[in-house]
């Protein structure tokens, strides 16, 4: 990625609480979600993981090349399908972290 194409890599942590009973429909929009947004250009990473310890909680990992792609993504259909159907589903709003992306990895 160039400097010019809208910046550095951006993060996003979401943590998402499900109402009880409906983490097994959270996680079903959640795949739909994954799978649209694997398509949008600029969208790096887009993964949903269960939170170990904390039963029922759903955390989302989103890996952006920059702060535009990150817009577009949530501009885009798949996020508003997600926020549309979010509402039924949750016990608390989203509790969303932004992350500047420091991609260099562990030396050998």
């Amino acid at each position: 990625m160039s400097p010019d194409a809208g910046g550095r890599p951006l993060g996003k942590f979401v943590l998402l609480t499900p109402k009880a009973g409906r983490g097994a429909e959270l996680r079903e929009v959640l795949e739909r979600t994954r799978r649209a947004a694997q398509f949008e250009p600029g969208t790096l990473e887009w993964t949903s993981h269960e939170v170990r310890g904390d039963a029922g909680h759903v955390a989302l990992y989103e890996l952006f090349e920059s702060e535009d792609a990150a817009a577009a993504h949530d501009a885009g259909p798949a996020i508003s399908s997600l926020i549309a159907s979010l509402g039924d589903l949750l016990a608390a709003d989203p509790v969303v972290h932004i992350l500047d992306v420091d991609r260099r990895r562990l030396d050998p």
